[in-house]
């Protein structure tokens, strides 16, 4: 398909760029000038396909254990907080490793970044697939997370830098799409994998695999895509303008307009140099510590930095504490939900009768004694999770028509309220059907909060310190994963209600945390 470079998408700022001076030279063209003269193509439809494996290698890291233990629960003699633990191990190891992987991001780039990260994740997860306890499984879950987080970092900037203006926020809710069909895919892989009869030995019962093995490794396949694709992708054009190697930045430029445009020369031979302009304190700031990361951080710390990210950090610990925690357990009450069926013959029940059959079943006598999972005739239960991912599509689907109609803070705070209401509501759920209804509602609703609120923080926090504040923003939203996780299991134990009020206050409190962010609806990244 050939992509043909369209008049109407310059803007009279863009043809500047072509304007010569009174000696005849080209004047230099800006990040946004450039990038938005590249269009949109084959390079970023190649690039879209590519985000595809990469986000799901991300995702299935911290979302395939909520499918293995009900599968894994007599295998691995698994708890309730035995549960809540492995949820929160991939977490851990990513709030460990966020600023890590933000400095190496910011020193040696985005591609490098993340073609390291998607292999060694890869070795990891083959090394998770034979795993025969729980002490080794949380050892790898807790290093997977660690690798994991870094294409989770820096994914998000690397995409945003590839696309103009225009594009950016559309290309964000894509990456929410992404997931969602994520979220399909795992209970579709699960439906395939879990229910077979598999069990095999290996040396003397030193290896021993079952389907839910099968299952982790065949998770693995992600990671080993997205790797190899990235080695055929150019680092980021802003990355290298930040670094002064314009040269570098040119040639990702051409090879993007080539592509998009088909036989046509890109007409940018300059561009400006970013570590020499001192229009303002920040860029003065950066040109003296150059490649000092520490110096880096200090800028975060300081106005005009500090109030949005305590704003961004406190707001994401609690949509991350609310959503993630909600996600990782559905799986679980869902498989309650096919056993009450079976054993009460198809009659539905309360959400609070749902959760007593999940701390019976996970009592430590009954693991030691009664433990059996029963998995025959168990589609509905990932029939029901994928019901959760396609809600989720829809609404990105529909958020693509609408993100750039309407103020984004609005959007925040109307999707927000929607979805903390819902989850307050969960623990009055009478039947399944409704208990399905609130929970893709609120999750759907919850996750495009996410993604538009990311398009807020990439033009709010420059180029140079990007990458450093979504990783320390990461940080606190993986704290929140990791509190939520490992409280649920207690808060189970006191009653029906207050899970379900807590994750539903804290995500109303976050969004309205968000009428003081400023608006950056027509700002670009600099």
């Amino acid at each position: 398909m050939t992509v043909s470079p369209r008049k109407s998408s310059l803007t009279p700022k863009t043809m500047a760029v072509f304007k010569e001076d009174k000696k005849g030279i080209q004047k230099p063209a800006s990040f946004e000038e450039a990038i938005e003269l590249t269009g949109f193509g084959i390079f970023n439809i190649l690039l879209m396909i590519l985000i595809v494996p990469s986000l799901w290698a991300i995702h299935f890291e911290s979302s395939i254990m909520s499918f293995v233990f009900p599968v894994a629960q007599c295998d691995l003699n698994l708890t309730l907080q035995h549960k809540g633990i492995l949820n929160a191990t991939p977490y851990i190891g990513m709030m460990l490793s966020c600023f890590f992987w933000g400095i190496l991001c910011d020193k040696y780039g985005r591609r490098k970044t993340i073609l390291a990260a998607f292999f060694t994740s890869f070795c990891l997860t083959l090394i998770s697939s034979i795993s025969m306890n729980f002490p080794m499984l949380v050892v790898l879950k807790f290093l997977g997370g660690f690798i994991s987080n870094g294409p989770a970092t820096t994914m998000p900037a690397y995409i945003c830098e590839m696309h103009s203006t225009r594009y950016r926020s559309k290309m964000q809710i894509f990456i929410g799409m992404v997931y969602s069909i994520g979220n399909i895919s795992i209970p579709l892989m699960a439906s395939i994998i879990l229910p077979i009869k598999f069990h095999r030995t290996f040396f003397d019962n030193f290896i021993i695999l079952n389907s839910w093995n099968l299952f982790i490794l065949a998770s693995s396949l992600s990671s080993l895509i997205a790797g190899v694709g990235f080695i055929f992708m150019p680092e980021s054009p802003k990355f290298y303008m930040s670094k002064g190697q314009n040269e570098k930045a040119l040639k990702v430029f051409r090879t993007m307009f080539k592509l998009n445009h088909r036989n046509t020369t890109y007409p940018i031979t300059q561009l400006v140099d970013e570590r020499t302009l001192n229009n303002n304190d920040m860029q003065d700031k950066e040109k003296n510590c150059k490649d000092s990361h520490k110096n880096n951080f200090l800028l975060l710390i300081k106005n005009p930095y500090l109030k949005n990210l305590l704003i961004v950090c406190l707001m994401n610990i609690c949509i991350m504490l609310s959503v993630n925690t909600l996600r990782l357990w559905l799986p679980q009450i869902f498989q309650a939900i096919h056993e009450n069926e079976i054993k009460n013959n198809a009659t539905s029940s309360s959400i609070c009768d749902l959760l007593e059959i999940i701390k019976q079943a996970s009592n430590e006598e009954n693991l030691s004694t009664t433990c059996s999972v029963n998995n025959d005739n168990n589609l509905a239960v990932y029939l029901r999770s994928m019901v959760i991912g396609m809600v989720a599509f829809v609404g990105y689907v529909s958020a693509m028509f609408i993100i750039n109609r309407f103020e984004k803070k609005k959007i925040i705070l109307t999707c927000g309220l929607t979805a903390g209401t819902f989850v307050i509501c969960l623990f009055l759920s009478p039947n399944t059907e409704t208990i399905l209804a609130l929970s893709s509602l609120s999750l759907a609703l919850t996750n495009l909060c996410v993604d538009v609120i990311i398009t807020i923080v990439v033009v709010i926090f420059p180029t140079s310190i990007r990458a450093s504040a979504l990783s320390v923003i990461s940080i606190f939203g993986k704290f929140g994963s990791i509190t939520g996780n490992l409280v649920f299991p207690f808060l189970l134990q006191t009653g029906c209600i207050p899970p379900f009020l807590l994750l539903g206050c804290l995500l109303i409190g976050a969004v309205v945390l968000s009428t003081i962010l400023p608006n950056t609806d027509t700002k670009s990244i600099t």
